[in-house]
């Protein structure tokens, strides 16, 4: 008879330890997921960060793109128009010479 009361008492301890281990791993099940949530939310939180914030660097790289594009430009034409009067400078010279002459024959 004791050893009768002894394995019910084993038993009703067992499935006492298992009830508690049973809502412990209900528990933690539970947690995981609401921690694996947050971790999905914090990700894509992340990631739409890091988007926005590419799509800010690259509109101001086209930005600082569209600057230099425009000052190389204003140089390149700039250049250009010196080539050109720097081609046209020995036809000024020669007119300059020969209305200088002009100039001398007429007051001579």
């Amino acid at each position: 008879m004791c050893i009768e009361r002894l394995q019910g008492f084993f038993c009703e301890k067992t499935a006492v330890e298992f009830e508690c281990f049973l809502i412990k791993m209900i528990w933690c099940s539970i947690l995981l997921y609401r921690v694996l949530d947050h971790l999905k939310n914090y990700s894509m939180k992340a990631l739409v960060n890091v988007v926005d914030y590419l799509s800010t660097v690259a509109y101001k790289l086209d930005d600082l793109l569209v600057q230099q594009t425009t000052h190389v430009s204003a140089a390149d034409l700039q250049t250009a128009a010196l080539a050109q009067v720097n081609s046209w400078s020995p036809y000024i010279f020669q007119k300059r010479n020969d209305v200088s002459v002009n100039i001398r024959s007429c007051n001579e």
